[in-house]
């Protein structure tokens, strides 16, 4: 992995050439009762199908378009930090570092880049990386997807990869499975991109789809909930297909939504099995702001129960602090502004640490999920 010298008379052609692309793109379609409340304003060039993520600090984007690229809105210029196009991207909570997932074979290297693009750490790992988040702003964890194939079907392998920048990555697998002939000819490469990931915003649990595929029926998703301190899971939904776009988490974690890749979007509190709501959308793009007041589900924004606006329905978000909507459509990335929402203050260290005591508790059965709701609202409470 090399990063690419750039001197300033080709980043400055490099702005040209990008707003030349964004002037040529197909405009973002916006309709419903807010649409002109919003504001519009294309970005920058992203491949279709690349990952793309917004830092949370100071709204820079990586993202995959004929390698890895860095756009700086401010000055409108980009900038190549790899030439492999990542698999997958995710910015430090502080903004501070990026973490990319970059193809190499049949392995991937994950690599840490400073805000700036300079190399940091690089480690290789087996198989094709699906999902990178971090776990605070010094270590990540990475979902990594290996294949072997055989005449009877393929032999699937998930692992979580855990990786402080310095020594070589931990690895636990989360499930083996095998997936029939018949539905690698139907799926293909979305065998390996169904099997995704999402990480709370307490950094300490996360959620995974587990791909199953019976000998006498369809293939289906599972979706799991893991305690990163304990290792605990819980299964708390499943799908029918595997177009879904697996689960996020809403606000602070104790809800999730998901889609049944069909017709159905469901908000739920995934230790009650409670259905909180219910959207008519398959939940194949999922999106929900840092608080969780806003969703955007397959193009459809809703606030609330009600929907605001929608775009096109293949359409896929990222919401930044105070709710700011990045959209990606087609071969473009827009900001969609007029959106707003409280950030919330960040906890005392020591209530923070004292809540994720009690949710790895809580994932071991040691509490029950009415107990570490009654004993938060009291550490919560002034």
């Amino acid at each position: 992995m090399s990063r690419t010298s750039m001197p300033r008379p080709l980043v400055l052609a490099l702005a040209v050439w990008g707003a030349g692309i964004i002037a040529g793109c197909t405009s973002l379609p916006v309709s419903g009762s807010q649409a002109a409340n919003l504001s519009v304003t294309a970005l920058t060039r992203v491949a279709p199908t690349a990952p793309w993520c917004v830092n949370p600090a100071d709204s820079s984007i990586a993202m995959g378009d004929n390698g890895l690229q860095l756009f700086e809105p401010a000055a409108g210029t980009r900038i190549r930090l790899a030439t492999p196009s990542p698999t997958a991207l995710a910015w430090s909570p502080d903004g501070k570092r990026l973490a990319a997932a970059l193809p190499d074979g049949d392995s991937t290297t994950l690599a840490i880049f400073s805000r700036q693009g300079k190399p940091i750490a690089q480690a290789p790992v087996p198989g094709r990386v699906t999902g990178i988040e971090w776990m605070s702003s010094a270590d990540l964890v990475a979902l990594g997807v290996g294949i072997r194939i055989f005449s009877f079907g393929d032999a699937i392998t998930a692992t979580l990869y855990r990786w402080d920048g310095t020594s070589a990555p931990q690895s636990t697998t989360l499930f083996e499975t095998t997936v029939k002939p018949l539905t690698v000819r139907q799926w293909g490469e979305r065998i390996i991109t169904s099997i995704s990931m999402a990480i709370s915003s307490d950094r300490d649990e996360m959620l995974y789809t587990r791909l199953h595929d019976p000998p006498a029926f369809s293939p289906y998703l599972r979706i799991i909930l893991r305690n990163l301190e304990s290792g605990a899971e819980r299964d708390v939904a499943t799908t029918a297909a595997l177009s879904s776009g697996g689960g996020r988490f809403v606000g602070t974690g104790d809800r999730i939504v998901y889609g049944d890749g069909s017709s159905l979007s469901r908000v739920m509190a995934p230790w009650s099995d409670k259905v909180i709501q219910s959207f008519l959308a398959p939940g194949k793009q999922l999106a929900a702001s840092p608080a969780g007041e806003d969703l955007l589900l397959d193009g459809h924004l809703y606030q609330g129960e009600t929907e605001i606006a929608s775009f096109p329905p293949a359409s896929d978000g990222s919401f930044a602090p105070g709710g700011t909507l990045y959209i990606r459509h087609d071969t473009a990335i827009y900001r969609i502004g007029g959106l707003t929402e409280a950030i919330p203050a960040p906890l005392q260290p020591a209530v923070a640490e004292r809540l994720r005591t009690m949710r790895a508790w809580r994932s071991e059965g040691l509490i029950s999920d009415r107990e570490y709701r009654e004993n938060k609202k009291r550490i919560m409470e002034p």
